[in-house]
């Protein structure tokens, strides 16, 4: 395996600014050493490039261990300058030589698994990303912190099983950062709802396809306006289906209404799923967002076992500020969806009406 922050040399940045190295901490290349001791997995290392500079000689002697083996672990992202205080950047593409490193090596056609330790969502390069259909599997780990060495082992190892979710769009570009590619807006009347341009999620949102080709505009590119990865995305080593969604109102423990949700591990390993609802609120005279992730619930299950849970929805998750400032339900027809992400979840609704009684204030401690 290799990259720059696959080593000694690059474990700190697991840490991120500000902080101070612990006594002793592992890297990821000594915790994957540690985890395959003793058995008949040999573990070798190329650093291959350089975070702050475009040196790329050590790419050679990354693509011949690429080459001569079986996977190929890249660990690659920021350091402590290229995502930190003073460190804002008009590329969101990986620094310094990893971009030719990353394209080289998943040139090779062994099986890449690449590590991503960094302190916002990168990109991939040009066009639209597409060294990534050389990737089998992409571990967004951030800055996992002193332990993300050994965390990260166990999870390419299989000692651990993946559960994490997006907490947000991860852009294809930097110039979708604030843009259309992030519609939260409900869609009411006007312009874009008369275009109905780009592309289409099952709950309906359209994607403003403003980096397309306009022809009264003349060229404005050719990049796609949807995310790379959608919010709450996130894959595991096994599969789920979330089925028979249905809302009672009012609901348990006091909140104003309930959702109960089957979940199913579909797969041949144990593993945890995070059943995610969001809710669609009523056209009324505040714009609100298209849907809100309003609830959450880790499930851990065996292969082949099926769990309903019921996940309360609570005034001060359906509340918001309205024109008067107060933090409030507001009665009305809802749709509600659940779903592993955001994106599944319009596959799955069921209506919410709350009445007058439920349109409470919530009281701010």
């Amino acid at each position: 395996h290799g990259g720059p922050n696959a080593g000694e040399d690059g474990k700190g940045n697991m840490l991120g600014s500000y902080s101070h190295s612990p006594p002793a901490f592992k890297s990821v290349q000594e915790a994957l050493t540690d985890a395959y001791a003793g058995s008949s997995v040999e573990v070798a290392f190329a650093k291959g490039a350089e975070i702050g500079s475009d040196d790329r000689s050590g790419i050679a002697d990354a693509v011949s261990m690429a080459k001569a083996s079986n996977v190929t672990v890249l660990v690659l992202g920021d350091d402590l300058r290229s995502s930190a205080e003073w460190g804002d950047r008009d590329n969101l593409d990986l620094p310094g030589g990893q971009m030719p490193l990353l394209e080289a090596v998943a040139a090779t056609g062994t099986p890449v698994v690449l590590v991503l330790v960094t302190g916002r969502t990168a990109t991939f390069g040009a066009p639209d990303n597409a060294v990534l259909a050389n990737v089998s599997v992409i571990l967004s780990a951030f800055r996992p912190g002193q332990m993300g060495g050994v965390a990260l082992a166990n999870l390419i190892t299989g000692k651990a099983v993946p559960s994490g979710k997006l907490a947000q769009n991860w852009v294809r570009s930097v110039g979708q950062v604030g843009s259309g590619a992030s519609p939260w807006l409900q869609s009411r009347v006007g312009k874009w709802v008369a275009n109905s341009r780009g592309a289409q999620d099952p709950d309906g949102r359209r994607y403003d396809q403003y980096n397309d080709d306009h022809g009264s505009y003349g060229s404005m590119g050719s990049g796609r306006a949807d995310p790379l990865f959608r919010f709450g995305e996130g894959l595991s080593y096994t599969t789920f289906t979330v089925s028979e969604l249905s809302v009672k109102t009012p609901g348990s423990n006091g909140a104003p209404a309930t959702a109960k949700v089957s979940v199913a591990n579909t797969g041949s390993v144990a593993g945890t799923e995070v059943v995610q609802v969001y809710v669609e609120d009523p056209i009324m005279e505040y714009v609100r967002p298209w849907k809100r992730l309003v609830a959450f619930e880790r499930v851990a299950l065996k292969p082949g076992e099926k769990k309903v849970v019921e996940i309360d929805l609570t005034a001060d998750e359906l509340a918001f500020h309205d024109d008067e400032m107060k933090w409030r339900v507001v009665p009305g027809d809802y749709t509600v969806s659940a779903a592993g992400n955001s994106y599944d979840a319009g596959n799955l609704t069921a209506p919410m009406t709350l009445q007058g009684a439920a349109a409470i204030e919530v009281a701010l401690v």
